[in-house]
C-alpha cells in the first residue's frame, strides 16, 4: 500500500454548491491494483486499475467524475486529496486532476478570466453587465474570445478598483464569450517574443495517421525511432507530434492540458 496527499487553495471558494472532482490517475503495474481517492471523509475514487498487458502498453489510465458537499473542503478553503494505492508505491502516478468550484467573481493575482455562460440567456441576444471589485493599478480589459483580434472594453466603473462592462452577447453564436481584465500592478511582464509556425500540427505529416505519438521535445528523438518500429512491425502510419506544436497551436503556447486533449479531439475528427 502506498499514499500521496495533494493540497489545492479553492481562492474566494463560495459554499453555496458542490465541488465537481475529474481525477486521472494510472499505473504501470503487471497487476490489477485497488485506487482510492478521498476528500476529507468523502469518496472520490474506488475501483481497480487494471493490469498492464500486451506488448506495446506501458500504463493503463483510470479516470472518474464525482462531486462531494462544499462542507467537505476545510474552513481555511483546502482542498486536501488522499491517493491511496493497493500496490507497490513505483507503479502508480498522477495523471491529472480538476477541480470545478463556485467562487465569488473577485480577481487573483490582479487579474481574472471570465467566461459568458450564454446557454442559461433567456433570450436570444442579451446585453450582459459584468462587474468585478478588488483591482489595483490602471485596469484594462479585453474581449480575447478571438485571441487573434483582442478587443479592448470600456470601463464604466466611477469607483476605483472597479471595473464594470457591458456586452452583447449571442446564443446564436455557437462560441463562448471571454473576457481578460487586469490591473497594471503585480501583472507578469514579457520577456522575450519569438515567432512560431502554426498549423504544423495540421500538416500532411500529422493528418490520415492511425497512431499519434505525443512527446516531451527532449523525447523526440526516442518517440521517432518507437513511431518507426511501430510503422515496420504493423504497417501502419505512425505520427510524431511534440507537445510545443500541440501548445502553440491549441493555447498560445502556454502549457496546458487542456490543449492536449483538444487536438487529440481535433485529430480524431478531422
Amino acid at each position: 500500500m502506498s499514499s500521496n496527499i495533494k493540497v489545492d487553495n479553492l481562492q474566494y471558494f463560495d459554499r453555496s454548491k458542490d465541488v465537481e472532482y475529474i481525477i486521472s490517475v494510472g499505473h504501470t503495474a503487471p497487476t490489477s491494483n485497488s485506487i482510492n481517492v478521498t476528500q476529507n471523509n468523502y469518496t472520490i475514487v474506488n475501483n481497480n486499475i487494471d493490469a498492464v498487458s500486451g506488448n506495446y502498453s506501458s500504463a493503463v489510465i483510470l479516470t472518474e467524475y464525482n462531486t462531494v458537499p462544499s462542507s467537505s473542503i476545510s474552513s481555511n478553503n483546502l482542498s486536501t486529496l488522499r491517493f491511496e494505492y493497493g500496490g507497490l508505491a513505483l507503479y502508480p502516478y498522477h495523471n491529472f486532476s480538476e477541480i470545478h468550484y463556485p467562487a465569488e467573481m473577485k480577481p487573483i493575482n490582479n487579474q481574472i478570466v471570465l467566461f459568458s455562460n450564454i446557454v442559461d440567456y433567456k433570450n436570444p441576444t442579451e446585453v450582459v453587465e459584468y462587474s468585478i471589485n478588488g483591482f489595483s493599478g490602471d485596469i484594462y480589459g479585453f474581449d480575447v474570445s478571438d485571441m487573434s483580434n483582442p478587443k479592448q472594453l470600456s470601463n464604466i466603473a466611477n469607483t476605483g478598483g472597479f471595473f464594470i462592462f457591458k456586452a452583447a452577447e449571442d446564443s446564436a453564436i455557437a462560441n463562448t464569450k471571454k473576457y481578460f481584465i487586469a490591473g497594471t500592478n503585480n501583472v507578469p511582464i514579457i520577456e522575450n517574443i519569438s515567432m512560431i509556425n502554426l498549423r504544423d500540427v495540421n500538416s500532411s505529416l500529422y493528418s490520415n495517421s492511425d497512431m499519434i505519438v505525443i512527446t516531451a521535445d527532449e523525447f523526440i528523438n526516442s518517440a521517432n525511432r518507437f513511431a518507426e518500429y511501430r510503422s515496420k512491425q504493423s504497417n501502419i502510419k505512425v505520427s510524431v507530434v511534440p507537445l510545443s506544436k500541440i501548445y502553440a497551436e491549441f493555447s498560445y503556447s502556454r502549457v496546458d492540458l487542456v490543449a492536449v486533449r483538444n487536438y487529440i479531439q481535433y485529430a480524431y475528427e478531422y
